[in-house]
């Protein structure tokens, strides 16, 4: 191996094998996508750079979040909505990382109608209404040296497949297919660690006319650590170029406080940015890093 700026610079074998890894990962999401799957009631989950970060290895987080006044589009209902238990799994190996986003179960208490449902969707009545929530697949590749950019500076790939078992009838959300690609990159600054990334999706939708929607992903963070503590800023969102009912903007600003290293707990607070988005809300996670 050879040092750059006291980091290590993966062998060629190492670089081999991770391409590997991730050639498998894509067939595993295109074998995932050949069936009615996926959905979007959230934006994408933020960029983790630490999972790209030296020696990486596993990273797990369990949790979940509570979100207030948001509104399932595809119902014509507003409501308090929870999302738990929720995880978020990561193994890195070389220049790539391998992703898991999982929320088994959504639920919804229904608080006001403000739109007819969809045709094909049950009229949401009752006052609580439950359903599995996003579940997805991606690969993050890193494509610079570790090091080649200056300490602490990287630009990545990521890409992968939303998988859900969303049931259309209650329409929380859409039983189609999303894809997603984004790039972006991370570096430190002044004790900041900076990121962004923008891409494309292709979506699924419920409206009919449209068999597809191409939104504009996008999300930027900041962290500082400050002894145990490391404060965040994140804001991660969608622009749609045409608004189709079930594939509307989403944009979420977070704000969180993460205490620990190797073993932390992280609480964020959520502000919805659009009429889609949650009025407001909470997450909460606790995750560990295994070298």
């Amino acid at each position: 191996m050879r040092p750059i700026d006291g980091l290590i610079h993966p062998p060629l074998p190492s670089m081999r094998r991770s391409a590997r890894t991730a050639a498998a990962l894509a067939l595993l999401a295109g074998a995932a996508a050949s069936t009615p799957l996926s959905a979007q009631l959230r934006p994408l989950e933020p960029m983790d750079w630490g999972a790209l970060a030296p020696g990486a290895g596993v990273r797990a987080q369990v949790g979940g979040d509570v979100l207030f006044g948001q509104r399932a589009s595809i119902a014509g209902v507003r409501g308090r909505v929870l999302e738990a238990p929720a995880a978020i799994l990561s193994w890195t190996t070389g220049r790539v990382a391998l992703r898991a986003i999982v929320h088994p179960l959504r639920i919804l208490d229904r608080q006001q109608s403000f739109e007819a449902p969809l045709p094909g969707t049950t009229d949401m009545t009752a006052g609580r209404e439950t359903d599995a929530g996003d579940n997805g697949l991606e690969t993050v590749v890193r494509l610079t040296p570790a090091g080649a950019a200056g300490a602490g500076s990287l630009a990545a790939l990521r890409y992968g497949v939303r998988i859900s078992t969303h049931n259309d009838k209650k329409g929380m959300d859409r039983h189609k297919t999303d894809f997603y690609a984004l790039l972006g990159g991370s570096t430190l600054r002044g004790g900041w660690t900076l990121g962004a990334e923008a891409g494309l999706g292709v979506y699924g939708t419920r409206q009919a006319g449209y068999d597809k929607a191409l939104p504009f992903l996008y999300s930027a963070g900041a962290r500082r650590r400050l002894g145990p503590l490391e404060p965040s800023l994140a804001l991660t969102g969608q622009a749609m170029p045409r608004q189709i009912r079930g594939n509307e903007d989403l944009a979420e600003l977070r704000a969180g406080l993460r205490l620990g290293r190797a073993r932390w707990l992280e609480a964020s607070f959520v502000r919805g940015l659009t009429r889609f988005s949650p009025r407001a809300g909470f997450i909460l996670f606790a995750g560990i890093a295994i070298r």
